[in-house]
């Protein structure tokens, strides 16, 4: 007991010198950008090369940005326009994903959306909820809250440690 005192009060010793890590200097956010063509179709291929080396990524933090537009085919009972997201719907949009470092496979996930959705159920819970809105989870049809309305454009982000559990487990450098 008397040892647990001692190395409490040299935790509360507000006189000694601080002591600092150093060993990240900085933290910057980066943008690729995938080969090939701005709009894809059905079973295109996306690669997104990262060619720098003397970078440490952080690949807890990391994410996949998706943007894109779609015109509805469906006209409602008043004539506008109206459309719906589905829950999880930007995972629903890949039918794998793969994680390459230096020509390794380190992960493959196939069929995301299904499998994302039944981590969501399973891992997450309500203290979460807010974030994951921002990932495609827990949309109705009264709230849209990656897709404007009037323009239909959707944009959201996945993060790859929502798709990927060793991006989750990968906190460390």
């Amino acid at each position: 007991m008397a040892l647990t005192l001692a190395s409490s009060i040299e935790k509360c010793d507000v006189f000694d010198e601080p002591i600092f890590d150093n060993s990240i200097v900085s933290l910057h956010e980066h943008t690729y950008k995938s080969y090939g063509s701005p709009s894809y179709k059905n079973s295109d291929e996306i690669r997104i090369p990262v060619h720098f080396q003397d970078l440490i990524l952080d690949i807890s933090e990391s994410y996949i940005y998706i943007e894109g537009k779609f015109t509805p085919s469906q006209i409602a009972s008043n004539g506008q326009i109206k459309c719906n997201l589905s829950n999880n719907a930007l995972a629903f949009l890949f039918e794998e994903i793969r994680y390459e470092m230096g020509g390794e496979q380190i992960a493959v996930v196939r069929k995301p959306g299904i499998t994302t959705s039944m981590k969501a159920i399973l891992s997450f819970g309500a203290s979460q909820s807010p974030v994951l809105l921002t990932y495609g989870w827990g949309l109705g049809e009264d709230h849209q809250d990656i897709l404007d309305d009037t323009t239909h454009v959707f944009s959201g982000r996945l993060p790859l440690k929502y798709l990927m559990g060793f991006a989750e487990d990968y906190t460390r450098a």
